[in-house]
C-alpha cells in the first residue's frame, strides 16, 4: 500500500503521522510505503527508524516490485 503521510502535525485534508500508522494497523497491510511527506515530518532517517517494520518513508527514485 501507498499512503499519504505529510507530517507529525493534524492537517486539514492529509494523514498525520499517527492516523496513518492507525490506518495500517487497523487494515492489517503487510508492506506499506508513505508518501507526500513535508519536511515538517522530520528527517528521514529519524523516522524511519521509528516506524513499524512493515512501514517505510518513500523516496525519489523508489522502485516497488509487484
Amino acid at each position: 500500500m501507498v499512503l499519504n503521510c505529510l507530517q507529525i502535525d493534524k492537517h486539514i485534508s492529509h494523514f498525520n503521522l499517527e492516523e496513518a500508522i492507525n490506518v495500517v494497523k487497523k487494515l492489517k497491510i503487510k508492506k506499506v510505503y508513505f508518501t507526500h511527506i513535508s519536511h515538517n515530518l522530520g528527517k528521514h532517517n529519524k523516522i524511519n527508524k521509528l516506524l513499524p517494520k512493515n512501514i517505510s518513508l518513500a523516496y525519489d527514485g523508489l522502485q516497488i516490485d509487484l
